[in-house]
């Protein structure tokens, strides 16, 4: 009598594990696919980021050829009037003084465009680490599943036998 309360109690003991072992796998999984989604997030607002700055340096640009327009019609009016270049000169200085400032506005966001630079690259790493992670659970999904395709694990104790038979037959086979 003692033998057979023995094995049902420890045949309670392996459907545990096996359930814990297959509730820690997909915990696994689902802690991979978080991380992935959170990348997969962060990476979409740094093409955001990196969007907007873009549409700020072709405002700059527009604003540039504005002042390059500016400063051709001011060089026709200094080679017909000689009278008028010094004044002419003046407003050519005030000019390159606001190109000054717009140049240094490109260059602030230029450096701004090398941090993005350096973030994209930070998460492509992360990415590909995930992406390494994710390959390592597949691989070894499939190991595991080509270990069983004939539709028999082998069993670490006779014990085990019957619980690894029912186990193959609810596994799909490939």
């Amino acid at each position: 009598m003692k033998k057979l309360i023995g094995k049902t109690d420890l045949e309670d003991a392996l459907k545990n594990l096996d359930k814990l072992t297959h509730e820690e796998a997909r915990m696994a999984v689902a802690q991979n696919l978080k991380a992935t989604h959170n990348v997969d997030e962060r990476v979409r607002g740094i093409a955001n980021t990196v969007e907007a700055i873009d549409n700020r340096v072709a405002g700059v640009d527009d604003r540039v050829a504005k002042v390059d327009d500016r400063v051709a019609g001011v060089d026709e009016q200094v080679a017909g009037i000689d009278d008028r270049v010094a004044k002419v000169d003046d407003r050519v200085a005030g000019v390159d003084e606001r190109v000054a400032g717009v140049d240094e506005r490109v260059a602030g966001v230029d450096s701004r465009v090398a941090c993005v630079d350096d973030k994209v690259a930070s998460v492509d790493d992360k990415v590909k680490m995930v992406g390494d992670k994710v390959a390592e659970v597949i691989h070894g999904a499939q190991n595991y599943l080509r270990s069983t395709a004939d539709g028999t694990l082998r069993p670490r104790t006779a014990q085990m036998e019957g619980k690894q038979r029912w186990l193959c037959n609810k596994l799909p086979t490939m």
